[in-house]
């Protein structure tokens, strides 16, 4: 049995790209958390009714609290298949002092 969490506190690096399909919603956008001089960045994502509210309240700048968990996605060009890391969203909290009483969650 294992366990797959995680929980990054850091900025959004462009204003979220928020998607629509058949029965579901998505949004995706870049954090980068910074540990002393050493900046990670990770793509995340959220889904559905979260993914609405980080739409029409998180811009590039805003300061996030994300509990999720890290998954791989594949992809293949010229014959090799890369992987790479993304963080499926479960929760998130606003960190800006000067939105946050504004938003309805």
């Amino acid at each position: 049995m294992g366990y797959n969490k995680l929980i990054l506190v850091g900025y959004v690096g462009k204003d979220p790209e928020f998607r629509e399909f058949k029965d579901s919603k998505k949004v995706t956008f870049s954090l980068a958390v910074t540990e002393g001089k050493i900046t990670n960045w990770f793509n995340v994502e959220f889904w559905n009714k979260q993914a609405e509210l980080i739409a029409q309240h998180v811009k590039k700048g805003s300061q996030l609290l994300v509990e999720g968990q890290m998954f791989f996605e594949a992809y293949e060009k010229d014959g090799v298949k890369t992987f790479y890391p993304k963080v499926k969203g479960h929760q998130f909290k606003f960190l800006d002092k000067k939105n946050n009483n504004d938003i309805p969650f």
